[in-house]
């Protein structure tokens, strides 16, 4: 019997009930969420010059970004990167589109 055949509660297991069993995200989720980030802090040590990510004025947390509504993900970037000595709008279209394509759910 697969995973999707299991019974839940005396009903067929649906996708949104397989969802609730394992988490928010599943294990190559999780690994991809962990490496944008990985790259959005080291960028960040980039735009902002200085010599590692505990140098930066804040911590970049990508799971913050994405539980933000959509609309609003870009004027919260804006408000974190108003004080980085480079130009941040590439950093953010950049890492805006990637939470956008990465999965459907998320956007």
């Amino acid at each position: 019997m697969s995973f999707s055949d299991e019974i839940y509660e005396g009903k067929k297991q649906s996708q949104s009930d397989k969802h609730k069993l394992t988490g928010k995200y599943d294990m190559a989720m999780l690994r991809e969420i962990a490496k944008i980030e990985e790259n959005a802090v080291e960028e960040l040590v980039e735009l902002y010059k200085v010599e590692s990510e505990d140098d930066l004025p804040f911590d970049f947390d990508i799971h913050e970004l994405m539980d933000i509504d959509r609309p609003k993900r870009r004027s919260f970037l804006e408000e974190r990167l108003k004080d980085c000595p480079s130009s941040a709008e590439g950093f953010m279209e950049k890492y805006l589109e990637k939470i956008k394509t990465m999965n459907p759910r998320l956007s």
